[in-house]
């Protein structure tokens, strides 16, 4: 009995140290990540899964990894293994958001558009997730041949795939270089016949809630944002505390967009107290005084800085 008593001693103890070297591992990733050397990142998430293979948030964020070097494949698997086993609904967010963009990498845009409105129906008002699965549904659109300025217009009249695609054969747009319509592959629909096609409702996501993309004007693939990694902190703590309520975060910046260069532009729309641009970076981090400036300016996604348009974004703590 003794002996066993132990034993199980010996294995708490190796637990808890498993636990924290893992906890080690991803914060140490979560900073690599921010420095811009993903690669070694990868490494580190690989390593705390080791130690603790049931965290879900190394998978993620290793994911993550994958995705920034294009590893399709692998970013799929780690983001379904999230799938499988996780039931908080914000890692099913993250990893229903990232399977999609990996599905689009591997050119499998219907099972992208899949995900991505998976993912939307745990929130419907993330603007990240609204942008992949507008991307994915042009790209479904002029995957069948249609040009892309079509494919917006009529995504902006018709939020559905199909129903754009209705909207652009119906209308005589046909598609480059051919003389009528295409079934796409992933469909298996002719375009003219949908009346039997069950089309989810998407009221309440009206396009127009993000400027539709901006107009399209800036136009851009998807990004991977790093608001979307999750920093390695106790699991008793809310995700909501990750935000700092007094700080943004400012991206695409160039050399001409200093430090001070941001605190005379964002000390318009409230109290700077500090800003913050690592070396050699491309964003930086402004902190205000008063937190109802910041939800203020969050507002809106991306302001003209120096001649130049900037996304802005929620800023997390460091841990």
């Amino acid at each position: 009995m003794a002996a066993l008593t132990l034993m199980n001693v010996g294995q708490q103890r190796s637990t808890i140290e498993d636990d924290d070297q893992s906890k080690k591992l991803g914060e140490k990733g979560v900073e690599l990540i921010l420095e811009n050397n993903v690669f070694e990142a990868l490494k580190c998430f690989t390593k705390a899964l080791a130690h603790n293979p049931k965290d879900s948030r190394h998978f993620l964020n290793r994911c993550y990894c994958y995705l920034r070097l294009s590893e399709n494949k692998l970013a799929l698997s780690d983001a379904e293994r999230v799938l499988e086993k996780s039931r908080t609904d914000l890692y099913l967010f993250l990893a229903r958001l990232r399977a999609g963009q990996a599905l689009f990498g591997l050119k499998k845009y219907h099972q992208a558009e899949t995900y991505l409105k998976q993912a939307l129906a745990v929130h419907p008002n993330n603007v990240y997730a609204k942008r992949e699965l507008l991307r994915v549904q042009i790209k479904r659109i002029v995957y069948n041949g249609y040009n892309e300025r079509d494919a917006i217009l009529a995504l902006k009249m018709h939020p559905t795939t199909l129903e754009a695609i209705s909207y652009l054969s119906t209308n005589n747009t046909r598609p480059l270089g051919s003389n009528g319509p295409q079934v796409d592959d992933d469909l298996n629909v002719a375009y003219h016949d949908l009346s039997d096609v069950y089309y989810s409702s998407d009221e309440d996501d009206d396009p127009s809630d993000f400027e539709f993309l901006n107009d399209m004007s800036n136009y851009q693939p998807g990004k991977i944002h790093f608001a979307h990694l999750l920093p390695i902190i106790s699991s008793d703590v809310k995700y909501k505390t990750l935000v700092n309520i007094y700080s943004i975060w400012v991206g695409k910046l160039n050399s001409t967009i200093t430090e001070d260069v941001l605190q005379a532009a964002f000390n318009q729309l409230g109290n700077v107290t500090k800003v913050y641009k690592p070396p050699n970076a491309d964003y930086a981090f402004v902190n205000f005084d008063n937190c109802e400036d910041v939800k203020n300016i969050l507002k809106i996604s991306s302001y003209l800085i120096d001649g130049k348009k900037v996304p802005v974004q929620p800023a997390y703590k460091k841990f």
